[in-house]
Protein backbone atom coordinates (compact mmCIF):
# COMPACT_ATOMS: atom_id res chain seq x y z
CA UNK A 1 0.00 0.00 0.00
CA UNK A 2 1.39 3.39 -1.03
CA UNK A 3 1.35 5.81 1.89
CA UNK A 4 0.61 9.54 1.59
CA UNK A 5 4.23 10.34 2.45
CA UNK A 6 5.51 8.04 -0.26
CA UNK A 7 3.16 9.64 -2.79
CA UNK A 8 4.56 13.07 -1.90
CA UNK A 9 8.11 11.76 -2.24
CA UNK A 10 7.40 10.17 -5.63
CA UNK A 11 5.67 13.31 -6.86
CA UNK A 12 8.61 15.44 -5.76
CA UNK A 13 10.99 13.08 -7.52
CA UNK A 14 8.98 13.22 -10.73
CA UNK A 15 8.88 17.02 -10.61
CA UNK A 16 12.62 17.11 -10.04
CA UNK A 17 13.26 14.80 -13.00
CA UNK A 18 10.92 16.86 -15.18
CA UNK A 19 12.68 20.07 -14.16
CA UNK A 20 16.08 18.56 -14.91
CA UNK A 21 14.89 17.40 -18.34
CA UNK A 22 13.55 20.89 -19.08
CA UNK A 23 16.86 22.44 -18.01
CA UNK A 24 18.73 20.03 -20.28
CA UNK A 25 16.46 20.96 -23.19
CA UNK A 26 17.07 24.65 -22.56
CA UNK A 27 20.83 24.12 -22.37
CA UNK A 28 20.66 22.26 -25.68
CA UNK A 29 18.60 25.04 -27.33
CA UNK A 30 21.01 27.73 -26.14
CA UNK A 31 23.99 25.74 -27.38
CA UNK A 32 22.25 25.35 -30.74
CA UNK A 33 21.64 29.10 -31.12
CA UNK A 34 25.26 29.76 -30.25
CA UNK A 35 26.55 27.20 -32.76
CA UNK A 36 24.40 28.62 -35.57
CA UNK A 37 26.11 31.97 -35.05
CA UNK A 38 29.47 30.24 -35.46
CA UNK A 39 28.18 28.54 -38.62
CA UNK A 40 27.08 31.86 -40.14
CA UNK A 41 30.49 33.39 -39.53
CA UNK A 42 32.21 30.33 -40.99
CA UNK A 43 30.09 30.64 -44.15
CA UNK A 44 31.09 34.32 -44.29
CA UNK A 45 34.75 33.26 -44.20
CA UNK A 46 34.19 30.85 -47.06
CA UNK A 47 32.30 33.53 -48.96
CA UNK A 48 35.22 35.96 -48.70
CA UNK A 49 37.56 33.26 -49.99
CA UNK A 50 35.23 32.71 -52.92
CA UNK A 51 35.08 36.44 -53.55
CA UNK A 52 38.85 36.86 -53.31
CA UNK A 53 39.48 33.95 -55.70
CA UNK A 54 37.18 35.56 -58.29
CA UNK A 55 34.84 32.60 -58.33
CA UNK A 56 37.00 29.54 -57.62
CA UNK A 57 34.62 26.58 -57.84
CA UNK A 58 36.22 24.89 -54.82
CA UNK A 59 35.02 27.64 -52.48
CA UNK A 60 31.61 27.80 -54.12
CA UNK A 61 31.08 24.09 -53.51
CA UNK A 62 32.33 24.46 -49.95
CA UNK A 63 29.63 27.06 -49.27
CA UNK A 64 26.76 25.37 -51.08
CA UNK A 65 27.48 22.06 -49.34
CA UNK A 66 26.72 23.79 -46.03
CA UNK A 67 23.56 25.64 -47.06
CA UNK A 68 21.03 22.84 -46.52
CA UNK A 69 22.33 22.20 -43.01
CA UNK A 70 22.39 25.93 -42.30
CA UNK A 71 18.83 26.38 -43.59
CA UNK A 72 17.68 23.53 -41.33
CA UNK A 73 19.59 24.97 -38.37
CA UNK A 74 17.89 28.34 -38.83
CA UNK A 75 14.49 26.65 -39.00
CA UNK A 76 15.27 24.77 -35.79
CA UNK A 77 16.26 28.07 -34.16
CA UNK A 78 12.86 29.49 -35.04
CA UNK A 79 11.15 26.35 -33.71
CA UNK A 80 13.13 26.53 -30.46
CA UNK A 81 11.98 30.08 -29.83
CA UNK A 82 8.37 29.12 -30.53
CA UNK A 83 8.65 26.37 -27.90
CA UNK A 84 9.21 29.12 -25.34
CA UNK A 85 6.35 31.20 -26.83
CA UNK A 86 8.85 33.86 -27.88
CA UNK A 87 6.90 34.79 -31.01
CA UNK A 88 8.61 38.13 -31.88
CA UNK A 89 12.08 36.59 -31.67
CA UNK A 90 10.96 33.56 -33.70
CA UNK A 91 9.45 35.80 -36.38
CA UNK A 92 12.67 37.84 -36.56
CA UNK A 93 14.65 34.64 -37.16
CA UNK A 94 12.22 33.61 -39.90
CA UNK A 95 12.22 36.99 -41.66
CA UNK A 96 15.98 37.48 -41.46
CA UNK A 97 16.64 33.90 -42.59
CA UNK A 98 14.76 34.52 -45.83
CA UNK A 99 16.60 37.78 -46.51
CA UNK A 100 19.97 36.29 -45.55
CA UNK A 101 19.65 33.27 -47.84
CA UNK A 102 18.30 35.40 -50.68
CA UNK A 103 21.15 37.92 -50.49
CA UNK A 104 23.78 35.23 -50.07
CA UNK A 105 22.55 33.39 -53.16
CA UNK A 106 22.46 36.63 -55.16
CA UNK A 107 26.06 37.44 -54.21
CA UNK A 108 27.23 33.88 -54.92
CA UNK A 109 25.55 33.91 -58.34
CA UNK A 110 27.12 37.27 -59.24
CA UNK A 111 30.62 36.07 -58.40
CA UNK A 112 30.13 32.67 -59.98
CA UNK A 113 28.87 34.14 -63.27
CA UNK A 114 31.11 37.19 -63.55
CA UNK A 115 34.05 36.64 -61.20
CA UNK A 116 33.01 39.54 -58.98
CA UNK A 117 30.00 41.27 -57.44
CA UNK A 118 29.24 44.96 -57.00
CA UNK A 119 29.89 46.46 -53.58
CA UNK A 120 26.14 46.98 -53.18
CA UNK A 121 25.52 43.26 -53.63
CA UNK A 122 28.28 42.31 -51.18
CA UNK A 123 27.08 44.90 -48.69
CA UNK A 124 23.50 43.60 -48.92
CA UNK A 125 24.71 40.10 -48.04
CA UNK A 126 26.95 41.32 -45.20
CA UNK A 127 24.15 43.49 -43.78
CA UNK A 128 21.75 40.54 -43.91
CA UNK A 129 24.40 38.41 -42.20
CA UNK A 130 24.72 41.00 -39.42
CA UNK A 131 20.93 41.13 -39.00
CA UNK A 132 20.78 37.34 -38.84
CA UNK A 133 23.50 37.22 -36.19
CA UNK A 134 21.70 39.91 -34.18
CA UNK A 135 18.43 37.96 -34.30
CA UNK A 136 20.13 34.79 -33.11
CA UNK A 137 21.82 36.65 -30.28
CA UNK A 138 18.51 38.22 -29.24
CA UNK A 139 16.86 34.80 -29.39
CA UNK A 140 19.61 33.36 -27.19
CA UNK A 141 19.17 36.17 -24.66
CA UNK A 142 15.39 35.75 -24.68
CA UNK A 143 15.57 32.01 -23.93
CA UNK A 144 18.22 32.56 -21.25
CA UNK A 145 15.95 35.19 -19.66
CA UNK A 146 13.11 32.70 -19.18
CA UNK A 147 14.94 31.34 -16.15
CA UNK A 148 14.55 27.74 -17.27
CA UNK A 149 18.30 27.25 -17.08
CA UNK A 150 21.22 29.40 -16.00
CA UNK A 151 24.34 29.06 -18.12
CA UNK A 152 27.46 29.02 -15.92
CA UNK A 153 29.32 32.37 -16.18
CA UNK A 154 32.58 30.78 -17.34
CA UNK A 155 30.73 28.89 -20.08
CA UNK A 156 29.22 32.19 -21.26
CA UNK A 157 32.69 33.79 -21.31
CA UNK A 158 34.19 30.86 -23.23
CA UNK A 159 31.44 30.92 -25.84
CA UNK A 160 31.78 34.68 -26.20
CA UNK A 161 35.45 34.07 -26.98
CA UNK A 162 34.61 31.50 -29.65
CA UNK A 163 32.29 33.99 -31.34
CA UNK A 164 34.88 36.74 -31.12
CA UNK A 165 37.57 34.54 -32.66
CA UNK A 166 35.21 33.36 -35.40
CA UNK A 167 34.31 36.99 -36.14
CA UNK A 168 38.00 37.96 -36.23
CA UNK A 169 38.78 35.02 -38.48
CA UNK A 170 35.99 35.96 -40.91
CA UNK A 171 37.04 39.62 -40.92
CA UNK A 172 40.68 38.71 -41.49
CA UNK A 173 39.77 36.58 -44.51
CA UNK A 174 37.57 39.42 -45.78
CA UNK A 175 40.43 41.92 -45.57
CA UNK A 176 43.05 39.57 -47.02
CA UNK A 177 40.76 38.71 -49.96
CA UNK A 178 40.01 42.35 -50.76
CA UNK A 179 41.94 44.70 -52.99
CA UNK A 180 44.35 46.93 -51.05
CA UNK A 181 42.60 45.90 -47.81
CA UNK A 182 39.45 47.82 -48.78
CA UNK A 183 36.10 46.20 -48.10
CA UNK A 184 32.50 47.46 -48.54
CA UNK A 185 32.48 48.35 -44.83
CA UNK A 186 35.93 49.91 -44.47
CA UNK A 187 34.52 53.42 -44.14
CA UNK A 188 31.67 52.57 -41.79
CA UNK A 189 31.75 54.11 -38.35
CA UNK A 190 31.58 52.12 -35.11
CA UNK A 191 33.11 49.03 -36.74
CA UNK A 192 35.99 47.60 -34.72
CA UNK A 193 39.20 47.05 -36.65
CA UNK A 194 41.08 43.76 -36.48
CA UNK A 195 43.70 45.12 -34.13
CA UNK A 196 40.97 46.38 -31.78
CA UNK A 197 39.23 43.00 -31.86
CA UNK A 198 42.56 41.27 -31.22
CA UNK A 199 43.25 43.47 -28.19
CA UNK A 200 39.80 42.62 -26.82
CA UNK A 201 40.33 38.90 -27.41
CA UNK A 202 43.71 39.01 -25.66
CA UNK A 203 42.31 40.87 -22.66
CA UNK A 204 39.30 38.57 -22.31
CA UNK A 205 41.47 35.47 -22.66
CA UNK A 206 43.62 36.68 -19.75
CA UNK A 207 40.49 37.14 -17.63
CA UNK A 208 39.34 33.63 -18.52
CA UNK A 209 42.71 32.13 -17.63
CA UNK A 210 42.72 33.98 -14.31
CA UNK A 211 39.30 32.53 -13.42
CA UNK A 212 40.29 28.92 -14.06
CA UNK A 213 42.20 27.44 -11.07
CA UNK A 214 45.66 26.07 -11.87
CA UNK A 215 44.66 22.66 -10.52
CA UNK A 216 41.56 22.54 -12.73
CA UNK A 217 41.41 19.96 -15.55
CA UNK A 218 40.76 22.92 -17.86
CA UNK A 219 43.91 24.86 -16.92
CA UNK A 220 46.24 23.11 -19.36
CA UNK A 221 43.65 23.36 -22.13
CA UNK A 222 43.21 27.12 -21.74
CA UNK A 223 47.01 27.47 -21.61
CA UNK A 224 47.19 25.63 -24.93
CA UNK A 225 44.69 28.10 -26.37
CA UNK A 226 46.83 30.98 -25.11
CA UNK A 227 49.95 29.49 -26.73
CA UNK A 228 48.19 29.32 -30.09
CA UNK A 229 46.82 32.83 -29.63
CA UNK A 230 50.28 34.28 -28.91
CA UNK A 231 51.40 32.76 -32.20
CA UNK A 232 48.53 34.45 -34.08
CA UNK A 233 48.27 37.74 -32.22
CA UNK A 234 50.88 39.64 -34.24
CA UNK A 235 49.21 38.60 -37.49
CA UNK A 236 45.96 40.21 -36.34
CA UNK A 237 47.71 43.31 -35.02
CA UNK A 238 49.77 43.78 -38.20
CA UNK A 239 47.13 42.72 -40.71
CA UNK A 240 47.75 45.80 -42.88
CA UNK A 241 51.41 44.90 -43.38
CA UNK A 242 51.24 41.25 -44.36
CA UNK A 243 48.34 38.78 -44.41
CA UNK A 244 48.76 35.08 -43.67
CA UNK A 245 45.27 33.61 -44.17
CA UNK A 246 46.56 30.02 -44.07
CA UNK A 247 47.87 30.41 -40.50
CA UNK A 248 44.74 32.25 -39.39
CA UNK A 249 42.56 29.48 -40.82
CA UNK A 250 44.57 26.65 -39.28
CA UNK A 251 45.10 28.02 -35.78
CA UNK A 252 41.94 30.10 -35.63
CA UNK A 253 39.83 27.00 -36.15
CA UNK A 254 41.84 25.11 -33.54
CA UNK A 255 41.30 27.87 -30.99
CA UNK A 256 37.54 27.93 -31.68
CA UNK A 257 37.33 24.15 -31.39
CA UNK A 258 39.31 24.03 -28.14
CA UNK A 259 37.35 26.86 -26.50
CA UNK A 260 34.07 25.22 -27.55
CA UNK A 261 35.22 21.87 -26.14
CA UNK A 262 36.14 23.43 -22.80
CA UNK A 263 32.78 25.22 -22.63
CA UNK A 264 30.80 22.06 -23.43
CA UNK A 265 32.75 19.92 -20.93
CA UNK A 266 32.48 22.58 -18.24
CA UNK A 267 28.73 22.89 -18.78
CA UNK A 268 28.16 19.12 -18.69
CA UNK A 269 29.88 18.80 -15.30
CA UNK A 270 28.39 21.92 -13.67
Amino acid sequence: MVTHGLRITLLSLLLCVAGLAHSNDTAKDLRHLHNVQLDLLEVASQFHRFQGSEGNKKYYLSITSKLDDLRNALSESEAALNRYTLAPEAQAIKDNSQLYLQNLNTALSSIRNGGFADFSVIDAYLSANDAMLKSLKQGYTAIASTGSYKVPPLVIALRDQTLLMQRMYAKYIEVSASQFGYTPRTDQENVETLDQLAARFSNDLEKLKANIPVNSPYASRISDVKTKWLFLEKSFLNYNEKTVPYLITKFGKQIISELSGIADDMESTS
